[in-house]
């Protein structure tokens, strides 16, 4: 996750084109690219979002109140070692069943490893975008995938 969550927001540095010499208009095909690069941004700033919710869930939802639940179990039911065992063991598949790395949601662990790999790609691709400001057909190759993966995601779920 932090991988990921990195990827999508780490800063870049200023690689605009050089200005165009005064009079001459804009370089051709400027404003194509600068489309495609307020796209890609936006893109980014979707995955940004997904990303920072999954974390959310993950500490919030999933690790603080199943902290919460083992204090409570260990305070009101822990009078052995053999039962302090089972507590743990309890709260250690709960946790791994809430970030769905198990049972029925297989499908939805392996789509997000998908996801991952899309958006450490996508990410990847726009960081060479700016390297190299001509990138825009890759870009437009990257934008369809991204799409199409994100309507079979889609379809999956529902």
């Amino acid at each position: 996750m932090k991988k990921i969550s990195h990827h999508t927001s780490s800063h870049h540095r200023d690689r605009s084109k050089k200005p165009s010499p005064s009079g001459s208009g804009p370089p051709s095909g400027l404003l194509k690219e600068s489309i495609l690069i307020k796209k890609s941004f936006s893109i980014r700033l979707e995955m940004m979002h997904f990303i920072t919710n999954l974390q959310h869930y993950m500490m919030y939802d999933v690790l603080e109140s199943s902290w919460l639940k083992l204090q409570e179990n260990l305070v009101q039911k822990a009078s052995s070692l053999n039962q302090l065992i089972e507590i743990h063991d309890l709260y250690l598949s709960t946790i791994v069943e809430k970030v769905l790395l198990y049972g029925q949601k297989d499908t939805l662990l392996f789509q997000l490893i998908e996801l991952f790999k899309i958006i450490i790609e996508f990410t990847s691709l726009q960081n060479h975008l700016f390297l190299d400001y001509g990138a825009g057909v890759a870009f437009s190759f990257l934008l369809e995938k991204y799409t199409q993966s994100m309507d079979n995601i889609k379809q999956n779920w529902n």
